[in-house]
């Protein structure tokens, strides 16, 4: 209900310092999948604006400057901003500080008590001379509460570029609401933009543990993998970039956040032959090609699969060769997964191509064959085959289990799946548990009527093979009124899945006609040459 917001909770974990990551979030006692761990308020309240738009930091750091002029950032806000991470490594900078002393979790939660508490005690004189308190002894017995000085933290005003480095370096933001919660709440979806100080202490994996999403204001993450004690409590920095190959992921991490990536996946693919990188490789190439991105992102015409043969082969030899390289190479399961999701891509810009109608084989009478498609099969399928988005879904799973591309994934299997086998069919009753495993990893262990609200709410957004179709964004000038935050947009660190967000199943047979009539110039325009 929109009424229902039960205020910033905190599961079973802790802040501490985590070797080669300098402090982290880590489970104090086993966190089974599907809990809530965290339930997070934005500093200052985070800022919206029309559905399609894409907000970045230094609009969120603008707006809460603007809060700040007003009086409507509060010493504890300042406090908690003051407490995250700003970038600087130097061994007298206040980041690095605060790392030494020992922050804990409860230095956000209750800010507000804390502070009320220090105004209202009574002042004592200092200590001086022999056998005065020092305060790094307090700091040496883990006491945050003596070893940090919160009142002081949150005295002085936030200056503009101190407001833009923690924009940049804390905030998380999606072009669109919940999908499924906004429905059910009958709240509009917004793009949506914070700092949630909890949140922000989450250190990065490539292969998380949690997913994240809003809910109106509140930040929620959940638990999609089981997180033993003591393990870190994980999320993603990367957005769409978690399907990318390890040194586009690490080159970015790098630029945005100064950090060398050493998760479990990258430290994996880093281990594998170099047969094996190199067809990750490959495959990323040939689906970053004009043709294959003017493919997924649409264009004008009526398509055929049989026009689209060349970019098919290119694809299917990349694919291939990368399924005989690991295979070769006698990879564990988990590790090709990982290094699929890396080329993710290529399987994808297939499977679009694998979708489409050929009439080639319709008119020569040529039926389905049982098998794999995506990983070396050869039959069609009239945007209706269950197979195609399923093995999108089983790679997916892998690195971004709950989010928005995983969660339409199974649900276009499960539909695909009830259109074209019966009901008794054991392949509908393993579609139906693989979505609602899915969503039950999103939204937890909720009342079968909930789930099934919020499976009709999301099935109601038109979606093609994971792929949401939002409205167009508003004018610009609509954008600048509600945000306050006109200037150029640069890229910046942002976690959210608005990246998928992208063309229809109409858009995306379009597209193949333009593909086929790219690859028809390009003969031509050779032909001439030659002549």
């Amino acid at each position: 209900q929109p009424s229902y917001n039960p205020g910033r909770q905190v599961g079973p974990i802790k802040l501490q310092p985590v070797p080669g990551s300098g402090r982290g979030l880590v489970a104090e006692s086993d966190i089974p999948l599907a809990e809530t761990v965290l339930l997070s308020e934005a500093v200052g309240g985070a800022l919206t604006a029309a559905e399609g738009n894409e907000l970045r930091p230094q609009h969120l750091a603008q707006h809460l400057e603007g809060l700040q002029r007003a009086g409507k950032l509060s010493s504890a806000d300042r406090a908690r901003l003051r407490l995250l991470y700003d970038g600087r490594l130097a061994a007298d900078s206040p980041s690095t500080l605060r790392n030494r002393l020992g922050t804990s979790l409860a230095d956000f939660q209750k800010l507000e008590h804390k502070l009320r508490r220090a105004a209202e005690a009574p002042k004592k004189a200092k200590g001086k001379g022999f056998g005065a308190p020092v305060a790094a002894t307090a700091a040496a017995s883990g006491q945050a509460d003596s070893a940090i000085d919160l009142a002081a933290l949150g005295e002085a005003l936030l200056e503009s570029d101190e407001l833009l480095l923690l924009a940049k370096l804390n905030s998380w933001g999606n072009s669109f609401g919940e999908l499924g919660c906004t429905k059910l709440r009958k709240e509009a979806s917004e793009a949506i933009i914070g700092i949630w100080p909890e949140f922000a202490l989450m250190n990065h994996s490539c292969a998380p543990n949690t997913t994240t999403f809003t809910v109106g204001q509140m930040l929620l993450v959940q638990a999609v993998r089981d997180v033993p004690r003591g393990a870190q409590v994980t999320t993603s920095y990367l957005g769409e970039l978690a399907l990318a190959p390890l040194e586009q992921r690490r080159e970015w991490l790098r630029g945005a956040y100064g950090f060398e990536c050493a998760c479990e996946r990258c430290t994996a693919e880093a281990s594998v032959p170099p047969a094996v990188s190199s067809a990750v490789a490959e495959a990323y190439q040939v689906a970053s090609s004009d043709e294959a991105r003017a493919l997924v992102e649409g264009a004008a015409g009526v398509p055929d699969r049989g026009a689209l043969s060349p970019l098919e082969s290119r694809l299917a030899a990349a694919v291939e060769r990368l399924e005989g390289a690991m295979e070769r190479a006698g990879l564990a399961q988990q590790l090709r997964s990982w290094l699929r999701a890396a080329a993710y891509d290529a399987y994808y810009s297939r499977a679009v191509i694998l979708d489409l109608t050929d009439s080639r084989e319709a008119q020569s009478g040529a039926d389905g064959q049982e098998g794999s498609l995506l990983f070396g099969g050869d039959r069609t399928a009239p945007f209706s085959d269950p197979s195609i988005p399923a093995e999108l879904a089983e790679v997916v799973s892998e690195v971004a289990p709950g989010t928005d591309l995983h969660l339409y994934l199974t649900l276009e299997t499960l539909s695909r799946s009830a259109e074209a086998y019966p009901r008794d069919d054991p392949r509908v009753a393993d579609a139906t548990k693989t979505c609602l495993r899915a969503h039950i990893l999103r939204y937890g262990r909720t009342s079968d009527a909930v789930l099934r609200e919020l499976l009709q709410a999301r099935s109601n957004h038109p979606h093609y093979l994971g792929r949401v179709s939002l409205l167009p964004p508003p004018p610009p000038q609509q954008h600048q009124q509600q945000s306050d935050a006109a200037g150029s947009l640069v890229p910046e660190p942002l976690f959210g899945s608005a990246a998928w967000v992208a063309a229809s199943p109409v858009q995306l047979r379009e597209a193949a006609a333009k593909v086929a009539s790219m690859k028809a110039a390009e003969v031509e325009a050779e032909a001439k040459g030659a002549c």
